[in-house]
């Protein structure tokens, strides 16, 4: 079966991929948890104890850095010449960097975990959740965004 090339198989694609980012981390955090709370050596690297604070600060600047530049990737959109197609695949880059920079703290906060043994860095798994969520791809803020005009938003009906 062909790939669909239109708006809506562009944004239904970007859907799929956003979910990954939020899975990804979360099956990670899960494994890492098993593994802290079934370890047999409870000798966790105490030295490494600043890298609990990691995962908060990151999940902080990622937000920051991630709109900023979710910000300048939608600016350039702002061109009359781009096709939808054009404006959606911009948008695209910009929620998934936005999102990448969010993933990073998660991630960080399962390795902080693996080194300290300190199971409340893993709450930073379902911080991330709610920026995931706030910040998830929808029609509406596709179409907000983009400043779509009448004709684009008909062709992003579902």
């Amino acid at each position: 079966m062909p790939a669909d090339t239109s708006p809506k198989g562009h944004f239904r694609s970007l859907q799929v991929v956003f979910m990954s980012l939020v899975f990804l981390p979360s099956f990670f955090g899960l494994f890492v948890l098993y593994l802290t709370i079934t370890r047999v050596d409870k000798s966790f690297g105490q030295d490494a104890i600043m890298l609990t604070l990691l995962p908060p600060v990151f999940l902080f600047l990622g937000i920051l850095l991630g709109n900023f530049l979710y910000r300048q990737l939608i600016k350039s959109t702002s061109h009359n010449h781009l096709s939808l197609v054009e404006k959606i695949m911009y948008y695209k880059t910009a929620i998934l960097v936005r999102g990448a920079l969010f993933e990073v703290a998660a991630i960080l906060a399962c390795i902080a975990c693996l080194v300290t043994g300190k199971l409340t860095v893993l709450g930073t798994i379902p911080l991330t959740w709610v920026f995931f969520f706030l910040y998830r791809p929808t029609r509406a803020a596709l179409k907000e965004d983009l400043k779509l005009n009448h004709e684009e938003d008909n062709q992003m009906k579902f």
